[in-house]
C-alpha cells in the first residue's frame, strides 16, 4: 500500500500556523517509520518543490513521523548558511585570484560565495579571508600577507624536510601551504580512485610550488629573479594574463573576476596533471641518476637522464632535485636520449647557466663542428651554446667531458685575472708629483692642467705593465 501524504503542509501549519504554508519557504528534515517496522527509519527532506512524500506501509498500519530533530530552514536561513570567502575589492591580482581558485577545489569551499570588500564589518562575517583584512591568524582562517610583520615562507609553515623555500609568501602561497596537501589528496583521489601515499603527495606539492606557485608569490611581492635589468619582459605568464582581465572596464568586474578564477584554476589543474602523470613516474629514476652521477663521470658534474623518463625536458627536474639535495659541486650538464640522438643540456644555476658549451662550438653543425671540437659524430651546438647534440651516447659523453674541461679552464682564467691585475698595479713604481710653478709664471688653468697630468702619470705607466 503506497500513500502520498502532504507532510509539508501539515508540518508547516504545526510549527508556524497556516499562513507560513502559502509562502513556500521552508525546508524540513524528518524521519519516517511505520509501526510494523520501527527499526527502519527513512530520513527525508520536505521542500517547497517536494511537499509530499510517498510512504509504503500496510493498509491499516500506523505511520510515525519523527520531528524531534526537525528544524525549519527558510530561504533566508539557507542563504545565511552559505560559506563565504572574503577577499579585497577593486582591481584584482593573480595572488588572491589563485588563492580563491585553490580554496574552491576543497569540498568545504566548493560552493562558497566570494565576497569582495575591504569593509571590516563585511569581512568579519566571512568564513575565510585572503589577501585583505590586516590579519594573519590561521586558527581564525584569516590569511592576509600584507600585515607589516608578516614574513612567512614555505619553510616556516610546512616544517618538514625538503620544504626549504624562504621567499616571502603571497595569498596564493599562503593558502597553498595551509591547504595544498588536502587539495592534492582530494583531487588526485577523485582521479585515481585510490589513496596516494603521503610521500607522493609531498613530491607533487613541492614540484608544483617550485614550478608554479613560487612564481606567483615572487611577482606579487615584487621579487626579482636576478640582480640585473632583463632584456625583455614576460607578458604571457599567469599573473600577466590575470592582470589583463582588469583592462576590460566596460565589463562587469564580478564577471571578470570569475573569469580570472576559472583561468587560474585551469592552470593549476593542468600543472597538477603534468606533475602527476609525467614528472612523478620519473622522479625515482631521475633521483637515482643524480645520486649515481659519479659513476657517469668522476667529476660528479655530468648526469645521464634515464631513458625511462617520460618527459623530454627532464633536465629541469635534474636541476630541481640538485637544488633540493644541495648537490656540490653543481651539475653542469645533463645528457638525455631523444628519438635518434643524445642531447647535452647546460644546467642553470639561478638565472645563470652554470657552464655554457665552448664558445668556439656555438652555432656549428656536422663537419664544421667535428673539425672544431674533434669528436666524430657531433651533430650540432646551438648558437646560444645551451644545447649540444651527438649521434651516440658515448659521443655525447665525450662532448660533455671536453666542454667541462674547457669551461673550467676559462673559469680559472677569469678568476685569476683580477689577482694578476692587482699584483701588476702593486709593482708599478710611484712617480712623485712635480711642484707647481710660481703663480706669476703660468695661469691658474695651466697649473691645473699640469697637476692633472702629474696625477695621471702613474696610471699611464701601469697600463703598459699588464701581462699579455
Amino acid at each position: 500500500w503506497t500513500q502520498e501524504i502532504p507532510f509539508y503542509g501539515l508540518l508547516t501549519q504545526y510549527f508556524n500556523g497556516p499562513h507560513h504554508c502559502s509562502y513556500g519557504k521552508w525546508w524540513i528534515p524528518i524521519s519516517l517509520m511505520t509501526k510494523s517496522s520501527l527499526k527502519r527509519s527513512d530520513k527525508k527532506w520536505l521542500t517547497p518543490q517536494n511537499p509530499s512524500l510517498p510512504v509504503i506501509h500496510a493498509k491499516d498500519d500506523w505511520i510515525i513521523v519523527d520531528i524531534r530533530q526537525a528544524v525549519l530552514l527558510s530561504d533566508i536561513t539557507l542563504q545565511m548558511s552559505i560559506v563565504r570567502i572574503g577577499t579585497k575589492d577593486g582591481p584584482f591580482h593573480c595572488s588572491e585570484v589563485l588563492a580563491c581558485a585553490l580554496l574552491k577545489l576543497l569540498l568545504q569551499y566548493k560552493n562558497a560565495s566570494i565576497v569582495r570588500s575591504r569593509d571590516r564589518s563585511v569581512l568579519d562575517n566571512c568564513d575565510i579571508v585572503v589577501g585583505v583584512g590586516g590579519e594573519y591568524d590561521p586558527l581564525r582562517h584569516r590569511y592576509d600577507h600584507h600585515v607589516r610583520e608578516f614574513q612567512e615562507s614555505v619553510s616556516t609553515i610546512v616544517k618538514k624536510s625538503g620544504y626549504n623555500w624562504t621567499n616571502k609568501l603571497s595569498s596564493a602561497g599562503l593558502i597553498y601551504c595551509h591547504f595544498g596537501h588536502d587539495i592534492l589528496k582530494r583531487i588526485l583521489s577523485d582521479v585515481t580512485k585510490d589513496v596516494l601515499e603521503d610521500t607522493n603527495v609531498d613530491e607533487i606539492f613541492k614540484i608544483i610550488y617550485d614550478t608554479f606557485i613560487q612564481e606567483i608569490d615572487a611577482i606579487d611581492n615584487n621579487g626579482q629573479m636576478y640582480d640585473a635589468e632583463p632584456f625583455y619582459r614576460s607578458t604571457t605568464d599567469l599573473s600577466a594574463r590575470v592582470s589583463r582581465l582588469n583592462l576590460y572596464q566596460d565589463e562587469n568586474i564580478k564577471t571578470q573576476f570569475e573569469k580570472a578564477i576559472a583561468l587560474a584554476q585551469d592552470e593549476f589543474l593542468e600543472i597538477l596533471h603534468v606533475t602527476k602523470n609525467i614528472w612523478l613516474p620519473s622522479i625515482t629514476d631521475v633521483r637515482r641518476a643524480v645520486e649515481n652521477r659519479f659513476e657517469v663521470d668522476s667529476s660528479g658534474e655530468i648526469v645521464m637522464v634515464p631513458q625511462s623518463s617520460r618527459c623530454q625536458n627532464m633536465w629541469r627536474f635534474v636541476f630541481y632535485l640538485a637544488e633540493e639535495m644541495n648537490i656540490s659541486p653543481s651539475i653542469k650538464y645533463a645528457i638525455s636520449k631523444t628519438e635518434n640522438s643524445y642531447r647535452i643540456k647546460c644546467m642553470p644555476v639561478s638565472s645563470e647557466r652554470a657552464m655554457l658549451l665552448p664558445e668556439a662550438w656555438g652555432g656549428l653543425q656536422s663537419d664544421a663542428l667535428v673539425k672544431v671540437c674533434g669528436i666524430e659524430g657531433a651533430v650540432r651546438v646551438d648558437s646560444n651554446r645551451k644545447t649540444g647534440v651527438h649521434k651516440i651516447k658515448n659521443g655525447a659523453m665525450a662532448m660533455a667531458r671536453k666542454a667541462l674541461k674547457i669551461g673550467k679552464s676559462v673559469q680559472d682564467r677569469k678568476e685569476m685575472a683580477p689577482l694578476r691585475q692587482q699584483n701588476s698595479l702593486q709593482s708599478v713604481p710611484q712617480v712623485p708629483p712635480q711642484p707647481l710653478q710660481a703663480s706669476g709664471v703660468n695661469s691658474i688653468e695651466q697649473q691645473q692642467q699640469q697637476q692633472q697630468q702629474q696625477q695621471q702619470q702613474p696610471q699611464n705607466n701601469a697600463g703598459g705593465t699588464f701581462p699579455p
